[in-house]
């Protein structure tokens, strides 16, 4: 048997030889950059509802991590708000990177980064908070944006006597073959290491591997929950489908012809 595996091996190794040789360009090898920046937003409840009935006043931001200086490498920022505000789309081209407004509703924004001697701008998609979330707020560290290129902060907290509620994504920005200028320009900004100590509402803290792992799991234990859940509520439906189909066809052959669609409008689906 091991010989007749060896000859299989051997004659397709044959006709992938067999092939006509193409010949070999060597690529140039991409010499990436990878740099990290924070995108959110905070907000926060007004004492009183204002005369234009705007509950909140919140701020929409891109900025370093820690103290790190995005100025160098950063064109220019694109706010596009909602638009029902007044010049929805905002520019900036000086830090600091953020537009700060009132309102009543969360909706999602836009952003759009252009860096300094770079042809392509990175364009987000940012959803606006309001208002505190119930339950558990979801887990996030460093250690999944080393993994997966971006991690998530979504905390509620206190600062100065009032209510903050804040959404951040911590976003690993890839510079695909940048230029000698613009690699000179990047170098010079460095993640601090390491991390900033977390502050009152604890923003991408690095909980550590252990504690990283346990909250992976009790993550995964979650949402393996809600889909036992999902799944039970949906046999309920499908139980009900069935038996409505059989009542249906008990119908029909009962009066020796198709059921109408109308006469079902006493049986609740």
């Amino acid at each position: 048997q091991d010989s007749l595996t060896s000859l299989y091996w051997l004659s397709s190794l044959r006709s992938i030889v067999s092939v006509s040789p193409q010949p070999l360009v060597k690529m140039a090898p991409q010499k990436n950059v990878v740099k990290s920046i924070v995108r959110g937003t905070e907000a926060s409840r007004l004492p009183q509802r204002t005369e234009g009935g705007y509950t909140h006043k919140w701020t929409v931001f891109v900025r370093g991590i820690g103290d790190g200086n995005i100025t160098p490498f950063v064109e220019k920022v694109i706010f596009n708000l909602h638009p029902s505000f007044l010049q929805p789309e905002r520019i900036l081209t000086a830090p600091p990177y953020e537009v700060s407004e009132m309102g009543w509703g969360e909706f999602e924004i836009g952003i759009t980064i252009f860096f300094q001697d770079y042809p392509t701008p990175f364009r987000y998609t940012h959803q606006l908070h309001l208002f505190p979330f119930g339950g558990a707020v979801p887990f996030q560290s460093y250690y999944l944006l080393l993994l997966f290129g971006s991690c998530q902060k979504k905390s509620s907290g206190s600062r100065g006597g009032q209510d903050v509620v804040h959404n951040e994504i911590y976003e690993s920005v890839t510079f695909r073959d940048p230029t000698p200028r613009l690699r000179k320009i990047l170098s010079r900004y460095r993640l601090p290491s390491p991390l900033p100590p977390p502050r009152a509402w604890a923003p991408f803290g690095d909980l550590g591997e252990e504690s990283s792992l346990q909250a992976l799991g009790e993550a995964e234990a979650a949402v393996l929950e809600q889909i036992k859940n999902q799944l039970v509520a949906y046999s309920g439906v499908n139980n009900k489908i069935i038996a409505l189909r059989k009542e249906i066809a008990s119908l029909e052959e009962k009066e020796a012809r198709p059921f109408r669609r109308d006469q079902l409008r006493k049986y609740k689906v």
